[in-house]
């Protein structure tokens, strides 16, 4: 999981316990941070995660507008403190905020580990998860609202509230939306996935008005929320709306900014080859779509652009899944995932540069990474100096050995040596020894 901070720092949490220092192995497991030219912030590290201070995974990491850094995972244990569990605070110098994290987590408050995090408009903390015990408050399924400083702010809705886990909250407009696995919420019992809250102006918590949307019932689970630029939302993952046809009823839902059900988006969209893993808007107004099997090129409307969507599979797809999608330039995107063979072309695994109108792939990207990645790719993000980062499970990076789990392109695609050489690779040492960034 990637954050990144005003200055452009980026901070990392992943499953890595590892990072070299020297001549040896530094204990930074699963949470460090970069400035925005790749170098490795010592000083963060030892505040926030040397020697050990994670005894378990980082799941997620927010940054709240003051600075200050939200951690969740599956740690029990922090800096030694046994049942500092699941959830902290830290300053943004990596020191742990310990008046909020004593309030919010000390004492194994949570019970299970809290997947997902969003600020509210008054900056309330607004958490989902696999969790149904909070602070010794039994049945408190799933969903939790703590206040800026950490303290629980109760709301009967949500006791006995999920029958399975909240996977994604996002607060947008007004409305806190829920997306999961839970086919059961108080009163609404037929297979529901997505629910959203008003929230209460000039109060804490969330109001009284729980939808569903016209009664119609998600089927199975909601994965993952894009916010277009308009304050629509789509939710996507392996969910039927409305019924389990997929044809009639995709893996993907769109709502408008009032979030009433687009029903004209929603008929005009193809039947897709199954579930969607990723969605993003493209700067034509299109989005660009992944499925597990290949992508999508979509127009504003919902319908398929064709050509498009042809052009981008580029004769060939390959074998296994696509995970991410980000568009990278004006005429550009790059798919990453498990994939192998993209186009027909050996050795085109993991990560490829397509113009998103032509097909037409980036040869000289390409010759960076064809056949020198060794592992998928999760997530790509581009960066405000046009810059792109590329995270996964790789710990052979366009023929680097020991470019492990992070890498960087500049604005012109050709690798970022200063950003590697401090962030993830040292002289063949791999800079992530282990594990994998989400």
């Amino acid at each position: 999981t990637l954050a990144r901070q005003s200055d452009g720092s980026v901070v990392v949490g992943g499953l890595f316990t590892d990072f070299p220092n020297g001549a040896g192995l530094l204990q930074v497991n699963r949470l460090v941070r970069f400035d925005p030219d790749g170098f490795f912030d010592t000083l963060f590290a030892s505040n926030a995660s040397e020697n050990n201070k994670f005894n378990l995974n980082v799941s997620y990491v927010t940054v709240q507008p003051d600075g200050k850094i939200l951690v969740g995972g599956t740690f029990t244990n922090y800096a030694g403190t046994a049942g500092r569990n699941r959830f902290i605070r830290l300053n943004s110098d990596g020191t742990l905020d310990t008046v909020f994290t004593s309030t919010a987590s000390d004492g194994t408050k949570f019970n299970g580990a809290p997947l997902s995090i969003d600020l509210l408009s008054d900056e309330s903390i607004f958490i989902g998860g696999g969790f149904t015990n909070y602070n010794g408050i039994t049945n408190l399924n799933r969903v939790l609202l703590l206040d800026p400083n950490g303290n629980n702010i109760s709301d009967s809705r949500f006791i006995n509230g999920f029958n399975s886990g909240v996977n994604r909250v996002k607060f947008s407009n007004g409305r806190a939306y829920l997306g999961g696995s839970f086919s059961n919420y108080p009163g609404i019992n037929d297979g529901n996935a997505l629910l959203f809250f008003n929230e209460t102006i000039g109060s804490k918590g969330v109001s009284n008005a729980v939808n569903r949307y016209d009664g119609t019932p998600f089927h199975f689970s909601v994965d993952g929320i894009f916010v277009d630029t308009d304050g629509s939302k789509f939710f996507y993952g392996n969910h039927r709306f409305g019924g389990l046809d997929v044809s009639t009823n995709p893996f993907l839902s769109k709502f408008n900014s009032d979030g009433t059900l687009d029903t004209a988006f929603m008929a005009n969209l193809p039947t897709f080859s199954s579930i969607v893993s990723c969605v993003t808007k493209l700067t034509n107004g299109q989005y660009a779509v992944t499925t597990f099997i290949e992508p999508y090129i979509l127009n504003a409307d919902g319908t398929e652009d064709v050509a498009k969507t042809t052009a981008v599979r580029n004769g060939g797809l390959g074998s296994s899944s696509y995970l991410t999608v980000e568009q990278v330039s004006a005429t550009d995107i790059m798919l990453g995932g498990t994939f192998s063979g993209f186009g027909g072309v050996a050795g085109r695994d993991f990560l490829v540069k397509l113009n998103f109108t032509t097909g037409a792939v980036d040869t000289t990207f390409q010759a960076i990474v064809d056949g020198q990645i060794n592992n998928e790719v999760r997530s790509i993000k581009l960066q405000p100096d046009g810059g792109v980062i590329v995270a996964g499970s790789f710990t052979n990076f366009a023929g680097i050995t020991g470019l492990s789990r992070l890498a960087k392109f500049t604005n012109t695609f050709v690798l970022d040596t200063a950003f590697n050489d401090q962030a993830s690779n040292n002289m063949g040492t791999p800079r992530f020894a282990n594990g994998t960034i989400f």
